[in-house]
């Protein structure tokens, strides 16, 4: 299974190289401008034939620029709002997208829903011994 938290923080490193990503908790000296990613909740709802449907909900905090905060935070937040639509390689869409400020650091929340299938292993990939013939044929 795939990491998606990973997804998230190597798609922002992906479309902004120039600022820090984190996901563990941040050094005292951290930099700024800087983002740190975090998954708030994940909830599944079973589907048949091993299918679950994941709605992912994540935080990702950005701490702007310290000599210009207020206009770091707003231009952030518009290019948030329209770069980061996609997760991955179109691994999955970004939904029901918030923004607030709290502390002076802007709040990016979103969620992520992705279909998946439990991987079977080797049970389903081996070859069946069948010997069987037509009724009354």
């Amino acid at each position: 299974m795939e990491d998606i938290t990973s997804f998230v923080v190597s798609t922002l490193y992906n479309k902004l190289p120039d600022v820090p990503v984190y996901r563990e908790n941040m050094p005292t000296a951290f930099s700024e401008p800087s983002f740190f990613v975090s998954r708030i909740s994940t909830s599944v709802i079973g589907e048949p034939n091993g299918y679950d449907m994941r709605n992912y909900s994540f935080d990702v905090a950005y701490f702007p620029e310290p000599t210009r905060p207020n206009e770091d935070a707003d231009n952030m937040a518009e290019w948030l709002m329209a770069n980061l639509k996609v997760i991955g390689a179109d691994y999955a869409s970004v939904f029901n997208q918030d923004l607030n400020v709290t502390d002076g650091v802007l709040h990016f929340t979103f969620n992520l829903r992705v279909r998946v299938r439990e991987d079977f292993g080797p049970l389903m990939n081996g070859t069946i011994d069948y010997n069987g013939g037509l009724k009354n044929g």
